[in-house]
């Protein structure tokens, strides 16, 4: 009898296992299917709610492959910086210091000031010595210019309220930055993992006759989990000015003057019919040529940025530049693979594209010499203001519309998009464990 109850015992209990295995939960879902189940939430709200849901999910959510996958954009554009030029005496000056932040309209400017900036709050002294030099996705590029040397350099995020100082150069201090910005090729950028691509101009050692050159050096900064610490370091690219590719500078003075797809420019007070250009098409390799400006350009002082400007185009391989003749804004394109074939797209007399404006005087765009100058330009505009006077308007370049009551028409410089972060960096707020758990929890409390 205790033999027969034990095997009915050990019957059951078989047939409870069995069905324990065959009923399945969301732990044997892998998470290869787990991401693509992820990839197709309808919301940036939904991501959020699913990456509090449990430490798996949040994990899944904040791989790098998952962002890549999004088929949504960010969550909102935040508005713009703006470096302010103190060249333009009569334009709008901020009290606080040469960056001004223009927010959008659901966005508190208070959030993204840059007072964490080293060298004291933004009302400081100090503070003005900052200049915006470019910004990419969340993040924003400063450089403090000193006299003959390479530039102090940080990176920093204002949402975070961080920070990253860039070292020099090694055996480049006193070499001059022509430009530097932000070069990635794999998605957004972020404080943990970006990559800073400058151009030096430096002299030979023995050339005759004041030969100079330009080099390209990239800084990657990259979070090795492995050994968890940051890799700070900066290569040596190629695109250095040499015999072997046609291009001598005799002692010229350079000046960027826009960069545009994988183009960057720079005016040269040498030469009045070319520009120096650097080609980085292709991730690993660059090189510097020359590039001839348009036949009625020709002549001119191609080392004035205020004259002429290089901007993208309506496709991703297209040059576009907008230049000032006399009174008239003359618009050229250059398709990819064109050479130096440059296409007259569009002309507008500013004279009279301006007349009957408020504030605007007669005097205004006339004379045979540069009536205008261009203060900064952009994907799809362009920001001038007469010569001998600051009065700031802006032309759409699609339509050709002339506008005063823009937000970039605020300040007199350049034109900085800034997008958050996405995903976004959510804090953790160390507290008590509101579930009467032991120990502490976090703001995204998963007992």
């Amino acid at each position: 009898m205790n033999a027969r109850r034990r095997n009915e015992e050990t019957r059951r209990r078989r047939r409870r296992l069995a069905m324990a295995r065959s009923t399945t939960t969301l732990d044997d879902i892998p998470d290869t299917l787990l991401k693509h189940v992820l990839v197709g939430l309808s919301s940036p709200v939904c991501i959020v709610r699913a990456a509090a849901t449990c430490r798996r999910w949040r994990r899944i959510i904040a791989r790098s492959d998952y962002t890549r996958a999004l088929r949504f954009p960010p969550l909102l554009d935040a508005g713009h910086y703006q470096a302010v030029d103190l060249r333009y005496a009569a334009a709008p000056r901020p009290c606080g210091g040469k960056i001004v932040y223009v927010p959008s309209a659901s966005v508190d400017a208070r959030r993204l000031a840059l007072d964490f900036l080293p060298g004291g709050g933004s009302a400081s002294r100090s503070s003005w010595k900052w200049e915006l030099v470019d910004s990419e996705g969340g993040l924003l590029l400063l450089a403090k210019t000193r006299r003959r040397r390479f530039p102090e350099l940080i990176v920093c995020d204002p949402l975070a309220r961080r920070h990253v100082v860039i070292p020099p150069i090694p055996d480049k201090k006193y070499s001059h930055c022509l430009a530097v910005f932000f070069w990635n090729w794999n998605g957004g950028p972020n404080l943990s993992d970006f990559t800073l691509r400058c151009v030096l101009h430096e002299g030979i050692d023995g050339a005759a006759g004041g030969v100079t050159t330009a080099r390209v050096y990239d800084f990657k900064r990259h979070y090795w989990s492995h050994h968890r610490k940051y890799l700070d370091r900066w290569f040596a690219r190629g695109g250095a000015i040499d015999d072997g590719d046609g291009v001598h500078l005799r002692g010229a003075t350079l000046h960027l003057t826009g960069r545009a797809a994988c183009w960057i420019f720079f005016g040269n007070d040498a030469d009045a019919d070319a520009v120096l250009a650097l080609d980085m098409r292709y991730p690993s390799a660059c090189k510097f040529m020359l590039a001839r400006v348009p036949g009625s350009l020709r002549g001119g002082s191609c080392g004035d940025r205020s004259g002429f400007r290089f901007i993208d185009g309506d496709n991703p391989d297209d040059v576009r530049l907008v230049s000032v003749v006399g009174g008239d804004l003359k618009v050229f394109l250059r398709r990819d693979g064109s050479g130096d074939a440059w296409e007259p797209e569009k002309n507008l007399s500013l004279r009279d594209a301006t007349s009957g404006m408020p504030g605007r005087k007669e005097s205004y765009f006339g004379g045979a010499g540069a009536a205008a100058k261009i203060v900064s330009a952009g994907a799809g505009y362009v920001v001038l203001t007469p010569a001998e006077e600051t009065w700031l308007f802006s032309v759409e370049l699609a339509t050709m519309e002339v506008e005063r009551k823009h937000s970039r028409n605020r300040y007199a410089g350049e034109f900085f998009p800034y997008h958050p972060p996405w995903p976004p960096t959510l804090s953790a707020h160390v507290s008590y464990c509101k579930r009467n758990r032991k120990g502490l929890c976090f703001q995204i409390c998963v007992c």
